[in-house]
């Protein structure tokens, strides 16, 4: 089958909670689609978010170009990003390019809201 000519999708969809601005991703994070989550943390920071979460249950793949943009959020972020939970392969990517220890992962709201608290 072949899959030229096919273009990648990302669905985002923003929701702002008490705690954190949350951003909700399906499809897939690379090059051809990362602009569409940068568009909305810039939207998010620009209505005065000062936490964003990225909702990665619905992520299907991730390229160098969506590391990067996960990684100017938590620069632009005055208080950080957080990732909701990340399927296994997305974890071994960032264990692998050690940025596992830069984006806290968080596998339920709970947790990141305990954590925000303390």
């Amino acid at each position: 089958m072949d899959n030229e000519g096919i273009e990648p999708t990302l669905a985002v969809q923003t929701t702002v909670e008490e705690y954190s601005t949350v951003i909700v991703l399906e499809g897939e994070l690379d090059l051809g689609t990362v602009d569409d989550l940068q568009d909305a943390v810039d939207e998010a920071l620009g209505a005065g978010a000062r936490h964003v979460t990225i909702d990665c249950r619905g992520i299907t793949f991730v390229d160098s170009s969506g590391l990067r943009c996960l990684l100017d959020t938590k620069a632009k972020a005055p208080l950080g990003v957080a990732l909701l939970q990340p399927s296994s392969s997305l974890l071994r990517l960032l264990e692998i390019t050690s940025l596992d220890s830069m984006l806290p992962v968080f596998n339920d709201l709970e947790a990141l809201r305990a954590d925000l608290d303390s």
